[in-house]
């Protein structure tokens, strides 16, 4: 599959496009999430998750907030605080900053 898509222009160029934009819609989740935490005045606190890259971001939460994130606002990641960014809804953003605030 790789040489395939790699072996072909037209597929590279598509292939890297969409890489690209999933790129950039979580910096953009990122981004979102920690201004969305500024009027709770948290954004200071979780700039680090601006400035991570990839799908995952250690949150700095403790496994009790995590529990509390859980039970009262169905809010999903592992105990050590490690949270799936490009699972986010861009939608809901203000509703997790609300949730973690």
């Amino acid at each position: 599959v790789v040489a395939t898509i790699l072996g072909d222009a037209q597929l590279k160029k598509q292939w890297s496009e969409e890489v690209e934009a999933m790129r950039s819609r979580i910096a953009q989740l990122r981004s979102g999430l920690v201004e969305a935490l500024a009027p709770h005045g948290l954004a200071e606190k979780f700039a680090h998750i601006g400035a991570q890259r990839g799908m995952f971001s250690y949150t700095g939460l403790s496994a009790e907030q995590v529990r509390q994130l859980r039970e009262k606002h169905s809010v999903y990641m592992v105990s050590s605080g490690r949270a799936n960014v490009a699972g986010v809804d861009a939608t809901r953003l203000t509703l997790l900053a609300q949730a973690i605030a």
